[in-house]
């Protein structure tokens, strides 16, 4: 960290958020965003937050689009720091449809999580970034080169796409590697900072 600024050449503080178990309403997706938004005020970045669905039995789209498009777009947003990023788990068949239908509408995309662990790719990403998402989930961790020529022909081109998906918020730079949201949340709990 070089006066504040994130160089990339570290963790991110990690919080988590459990959403409530029926999410019907505009007001309460509301409320619940504001929440999870108001407890990361004030913390050195980067942000990295596990949002759990765990417990949430019904979610609309209206709420979906509260909570998990809006907390994308204000990630989108923030471009100084702290950087800030979303990891959504817990998911269900059922919170997939509101979830997707939400961001694809905003053209936005996030890392989730299945409740069987499965990494999924949610919202508005194309193939060109889903398949280095993909492997690098695989791995956890990589460099540009790791991708060659699996995801892209040259290194160049490697990091151009893992760049998007840092700049989109789906992966972590951390000096001169990329990670998935998961392996920097397991990295911070195994010792990181948080």
């Amino acid at each position: 960290m070089r006066d504040g600024v994130s160089d990339g050449a570290e963790l991110p503080r990690t919080s988590e958020a459990c959403l409530y178990s029926h999410l019907i309403t505009r007001p309460t997706g509301r409320a619940v965003r504001m929440g999870i938004e108001q407890g990361l005020v004030g913390q050195p970045g980067p942000l990295l937050t596990l949002v759990d669905f765990r417990n949430v039995a019904i979610i609309d789209f209206s709420c979906a689009d509260e909570i998990v498009a809006k907390l994308a777009h204000t990630a989108l947003s923030c471009t100084s720091p702290p950087l800030r990023f979303y990891l959504f788990t817990g998911l269900e068949e059922h919170h997939l449809d509101p979830v997707e239908s939400a961001l694809r509408r905003r053209s936005l995309a996030v890392t989730g999580e299945r409740a069987d662990g499965t990494p999924c790719l949610l919202g508005e990403a194309d193939r060109r970034l889903r398949r280095p998402w993909a492997l690098v989930g695989r791995l956890g961790r990589a460099t540009p080169g790791a991708l060659v020529p699996s995801c892209a022909a040259t290194a160049h081109d490697a990091r151009r796409l893992l760049e998007e998906l840092h700049a989109r918020r789906l992966l972590l730079r951390l000096a001169g590697e990329f990670l998935s949201l998961r392996a920097a949340a397991s990295a911070t709990a195994g010792g990181g900072q948080r």
